[in-house]
Protein backbone atom coordinates (compact mmCIF):
# COMPACT_ATOMS: atom_id res chain seq x y z
CA UNK A 1 0.00 0.00 0.00
CA UNK A 2 2.56 2.52 1.09
CA UNK A 3 4.40 1.82 -2.56
CA UNK A 4 1.41 2.12 -4.59
CA UNK A 5 0.22 5.41 -3.01
CA UNK A 6 3.54 6.84 -2.12
CA UNK A 7 5.00 6.16 -5.44
CA UNK A 8 2.90 8.12 -7.45
CA UNK A 9 2.60 11.00 -4.71
CA UNK A 10 6.39 11.05 -4.81
CA UNK A 11 6.51 11.72 -8.40
CA UNK A 12 3.94 14.65 -8.63
CA UNK A 13 6.03 16.10 -5.44
CA UNK A 14 9.52 15.91 -7.30
CA UNK A 15 7.52 17.27 -10.39
CA UNK A 16 5.87 19.93 -9.14
CA UNK A 17 9.28 21.30 -7.16
CA UNK A 18 11.08 21.87 -9.96
CA UNK A 19 7.56 22.65 -12.16
CA UNK A 20 10.03 26.27 -13.49
CA UNK A 21 13.07 24.93 -14.66
CA UNK A 22 12.24 21.81 -16.25
CA UNK A 23 14.41 22.62 -19.64
CA UNK A 24 17.42 23.35 -17.72
CA UNK A 25 20.05 20.91 -18.36
CA UNK A 26 20.62 19.91 -14.13
CA UNK A 27 16.71 19.05 -14.23
CA UNK A 28 16.93 17.02 -17.18
CA UNK A 29 19.56 15.10 -16.32
CA UNK A 30 17.80 14.03 -12.63
CA UNK A 31 14.09 14.11 -13.53
CA UNK A 32 13.59 14.03 -17.25
CA UNK A 33 12.56 10.20 -17.13
CA UNK A 34 9.67 11.61 -15.13
CA UNK A 35 8.29 13.93 -18.35
CA UNK A 36 10.51 13.77 -21.38
CA UNK A 37 7.66 11.74 -23.43
CA UNK A 38 5.01 14.59 -22.77
CA UNK A 39 4.48 17.62 -24.77
CA UNK A 40 4.89 20.73 -22.79
CA UNK A 41 2.15 21.63 -21.16
CA UNK A 42 2.12 18.48 -19.91
CA UNK A 43 5.03 17.32 -17.91
CA UNK A 44 2.68 16.30 -15.25
CA UNK A 45 0.81 13.01 -17.12
CA UNK A 46 2.93 10.41 -16.21
CA UNK A 47 1.36 11.27 -12.52
CA UNK A 48 -1.67 11.20 -14.49
CA UNK A 49 -1.43 7.53 -15.58
CA UNK A 50 0.29 6.40 -12.34
CA UNK A 51 -3.28 7.95 -10.97
CA UNK A 52 -5.22 5.83 -13.06
CA UNK A 53 -3.08 2.66 -12.15
CA UNK A 54 -3.87 3.05 -8.51
CA UNK A 55 -7.31 3.67 -9.04
CA UNK A 56 -7.63 0.80 -11.10
CA UNK A 57 -5.84 -1.08 -7.98
CA UNK A 58 -7.90 0.31 -5.49
CA UNK A 59 -10.74 -0.30 -7.74
CA UNK A 60 -10.25 -4.05 -7.38
CA UNK A 61 -8.90 -4.23 -4.03
CA UNK A 62 -12.25 -2.44 -2.46
CA UNK A 63 -14.85 -4.02 -4.51
CA UNK A 64 -13.53 -7.29 -5.47
CA UNK A 65 -16.71 -8.65 -3.62
CA UNK A 66 -18.88 -6.56 -5.63
CA UNK A 67 -18.77 -7.02 -8.89
CA UNK A 68 -21.30 -4.32 -9.89
CA UNK A 69 -19.60 -1.86 -8.53
CA UNK A 70 -16.46 -3.02 -9.69
CA UNK A 71 -17.23 -2.98 -13.41
CA UNK A 72 -19.00 0.35 -12.94
CA UNK A 73 -16.14 1.72 -11.33
CA UNK A 74 -13.49 0.23 -13.88
CA UNK A 75 -15.76 1.47 -17.28
CA UNK A 76 -16.19 4.64 -15.26
CA UNK A 77 -12.12 4.91 -14.71
CA UNK A 78 -11.20 3.93 -18.58
CA UNK A 79 -13.56 6.20 -19.87
CA UNK A 80 -12.49 9.33 -17.94
CA UNK A 81 -9.30 8.42 -18.39
CA UNK A 82 -9.60 7.87 -22.20
CA UNK A 83 -11.67 11.69 -22.60
CA UNK A 84 -8.59 13.07 -20.29
CA UNK A 85 -5.96 11.16 -23.30
CA UNK A 86 -8.32 12.03 -26.67
CA UNK A 87 -8.81 16.02 -25.73
CA UNK A 88 -5.02 16.43 -24.40
CA UNK A 89 -3.01 14.33 -26.82
CA UNK A 90 -0.34 14.83 -24.01
CA UNK A 91 2.32 12.68 -25.59
CA UNK A 92 5.06 14.05 -28.37
CA UNK A 93 4.96 11.04 -30.67
CA UNK A 94 1.06 10.90 -32.25
CA UNK A 95 2.04 7.50 -32.10
CA UNK A 96 1.33 7.07 -28.36
CA UNK A 97 -1.21 8.50 -28.04
CA UNK A 98 -3.22 6.35 -30.73
CA UNK A 99 -1.46 4.02 -28.44
CA UNK A 100 -2.78 5.16 -25.31
CA UNK A 101 -6.63 5.54 -27.16
CA UNK A 102 -7.01 2.30 -28.84
CA UNK A 103 -6.16 0.27 -25.56
CA UNK A 104 -8.37 2.49 -23.87
CA UNK A 105 -11.02 1.79 -26.20
CA UNK A 106 -9.99 -2.11 -25.82
CA UNK A 107 -10.31 -1.79 -22.03
CA UNK A 108 -13.78 -0.55 -22.07
CA UNK A 109 -14.90 -3.21 -24.27
CA UNK A 110 -13.27 -6.07 -22.04
CA UNK A 111 -14.74 -4.63 -19.24
CA UNK A 112 -18.24 -4.13 -21.03
CA UNK A 113 -18.10 -7.81 -21.74
CA UNK A 114 -17.02 -9.32 -18.85
CA UNK A 115 -20.07 -7.11 -17.54
CA UNK A 116 -22.33 -9.18 -20.08
CA UNK A 117 -20.56 -12.81 -18.43
CA UNK A 118 -20.92 -11.31 -14.91
CA UNK A 119 -25.12 -10.92 -15.35
CA UNK A 120 -25.14 -14.02 -17.44
CA UNK A 121 -28.20 -12.96 -18.82
CA UNK A 122 -28.19 -14.16 -22.43
CA UNK A 123 -31.14 -14.54 -24.62
CA UNK A 124 -29.58 -17.55 -26.29
CA UNK A 125 -26.58 -19.75 -26.65
CA UNK A 126 -25.98 -18.35 -29.87
CA UNK A 127 -25.74 -14.48 -27.86
CA UNK A 128 -23.34 -15.66 -25.52
CA UNK A 129 -20.85 -17.02 -28.26
CA UNK A 130 -21.02 -13.60 -30.27
CA UNK A 131 -19.74 -12.08 -26.50
CA UNK A 132 -17.21 -14.86 -26.65
CA UNK A 133 -15.76 -14.10 -29.77
CA UNK A 134 -16.02 -10.62 -29.48
CA UNK A 135 -13.96 -10.45 -26.07
CA UNK A 136 -11.22 -13.12 -28.02
CA UNK A 137 -11.44 -10.42 -30.87
CA UNK A 138 -10.98 -7.62 -28.43
CA UNK A 139 -7.93 -9.23 -26.90
CA UNK A 140 -6.62 -9.96 -29.95
CA UNK A 141 -6.69 -6.43 -31.53
CA UNK A 142 -5.13 -5.43 -28.30
CA UNK A 143 -2.56 -7.62 -29.15
CA UNK A 144 -1.73 -6.38 -33.17
CA UNK A 145 -2.32 -2.95 -31.61
CA UNK A 146 0.77 -2.92 -29.46
CA UNK A 147 2.69 -5.27 -31.49
CA UNK A 148 2.34 -2.92 -34.53
CA UNK A 149 3.23 0.12 -32.62
CA UNK A 150 6.11 -1.60 -31.59
CA UNK A 151 7.51 -2.50 -34.98
CA UNK A 152 6.55 0.77 -36.44
CA UNK A 153 9.17 2.26 -33.71
CA UNK A 154 11.61 -0.13 -34.53
CA UNK A 155 11.16 0.66 -38.21
CA UNK A 156 11.35 4.45 -37.50
CA UNK A 157 14.66 3.78 -35.36
CA UNK A 158 16.25 1.43 -38.37
CA UNK A 159 15.64 3.49 -41.09
CA UNK A 160 16.78 6.93 -38.75
CA UNK A 161 20.33 4.82 -38.01
CA UNK A 162 20.58 4.12 -42.27
CA UNK A 163 20.80 7.82 -43.03
CA UNK A 164 23.61 8.73 -45.25
CA UNK A 165 25.91 10.31 -43.01
CA UNK A 166 26.11 12.69 -40.14
CA UNK A 167 24.65 15.71 -41.51
CA UNK A 168 21.75 13.91 -42.32
CA UNK A 169 21.48 12.26 -38.71
CA UNK A 170 21.27 16.29 -37.44
CA UNK A 171 18.97 17.41 -39.51
CA UNK A 172 16.18 15.10 -39.40
CA UNK A 173 16.10 14.88 -35.48
CA UNK A 174 16.51 18.57 -35.53
CA UNK A 175 13.24 19.10 -38.34
CA UNK A 176 11.77 16.10 -36.22
CA UNK A 177 11.73 17.55 -32.67
CA UNK A 178 10.57 20.87 -34.54
CA UNK A 179 7.14 18.90 -35.66
CA UNK A 180 6.95 17.46 -31.89
CA UNK A 181 7.26 20.78 -30.55
CA UNK A 182 5.29 22.91 -33.56
CA UNK A 183 2.25 22.41 -31.32
CA UNK A 184 3.29 24.26 -28.07
CA UNK A 185 4.68 27.00 -29.61
CA UNK A 186 3.28 30.16 -28.48
CA UNK A 187 4.79 32.65 -31.31
CA UNK A 188 2.69 31.06 -34.06
CA UNK A 189 4.68 33.45 -36.49
CA UNK A 190 8.24 31.58 -35.29
CA UNK A 191 6.68 28.16 -36.27
CA UNK A 192 5.14 29.28 -39.68
CA UNK A 193 8.63 30.75 -40.42
CA UNK A 194 10.42 27.38 -39.02
CA UNK A 195 7.67 25.21 -41.10
CA UNK A 196 8.97 27.00 -44.34
CA UNK A 197 12.61 26.22 -43.58
CA UNK A 198 11.47 22.59 -43.38
CA UNK A 199 9.44 22.45 -46.34
CA UNK A 200 12.27 24.17 -48.34
CA UNK A 201 14.88 21.81 -46.66
CA UNK A 202 12.91 18.86 -48.14
CA UNK A 203 11.93 20.09 -51.21
CA UNK A 204 16.11 20.64 -51.72
CA UNK A 205 16.37 17.39 -50.63
CA UNK A 206 14.36 15.81 -52.78
CA UNK A 207 15.85 17.56 -55.92
CA UNK A 208 19.11 16.50 -55.24
CA UNK A 209 17.89 13.01 -54.94
CA UNK A 210 16.21 13.17 -58.08
CA UNK A 211 19.41 14.44 -59.62
CA UNK A 212 21.34 12.12 -58.74
CA UNK A 213 18.81 9.41 -59.38
CA UNK A 214 19.30 10.58 -63.09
Amino acid sequence: GLFVIGLPASFTYLLFSVSDTLREPDTMRRFSPLYVLMRTPYPWMECVLLAKRLAIVAAALFFSNLAEWLISSLIFIFFFFYVLQARWQPYWLPLYNTLEERVGWGCIALVTCGAMFHSDTFSSPASRTVFTIVAFVVIGGLGVVIVSTMWIEVKDIYSRSRAKGPDDVREEELFRHFELHAPDLEDRELARELDAVREAYYERRESKAFVEAS
